[in-house]
């Protein structure tokens, strides 16, 4: 019975596709952006249309960087796991598969270990200040890093195996 007054904010959709369209009801296809709030984008469609909306059903396909690999559920989820370890983590993507979009800084062995314990390190090669997905060995990911304006690289997270380097 309580009314909440959400304050307006900027979306990104994309796409909106009518997918069926019944007398009672329709089903669509909405291609948006992170924090979308779908319910909210619906409630206003309805109100465009002056007949009210709502959502029946919602499910969500895919989440950038992650739009080819299966998605589970979480009971599809627990059978894996009474399969055993093995066939849980058949299913799961590397660590590096959320961070390909960031700019990344391959460290080399020495780098690793110093960021890994939590010291700055001056990067001879430019790379353009902000935010970055610092790379050891092999490509595996130690964690985020910041580069400022002079080229210093300072750990933000850190996975623990980067202090292990």
């Amino acid at each position: 019975g309580e009314v909440f007054e959400v304050p307006e904010r900027e979306v990104d959709v994309t796409s909106i596709e009518l997918l069926e369209l019944s007398p009672a009801s329709l089903r669509l296809r909405i291609t948006c952006g992170s924090g979308t709030y779908v319910r909210s984008l619906v409630r206003d469609l309805g109100e465009a249309l002056g007949c009210g909306a709502h959502v029946a059903s919602l499910r969500r396909l895919w989440v950038d960087p992650f739009r080819q690999p299966r998605q589970y559920t979480l009971d599809e989820l627990q059978g894996l796991g009474g399969q055993g370890e093995d066939a849980l983590e058949a299913v799961l993507l590397p660590i590096e598969a959320g961070l390909a979009d960031w700019p990344a800084v391959a460290l080399d062995k020495d780098q690793a270990r110093r960021l890994g314990q939590g010291q700055a390190l001056r990067l001879h090669d430019p790379v353009p200040p902000g935010d970055i997905h610092a790379t050891g060995e092999g490509g595996r990911s130690l964690g985020l890093a910041a580069v400022d304006a002079e080229g210093w690289l300072r750990p933000k997270r850190l996975f623990r195996w980067a202090a292990e380097g």
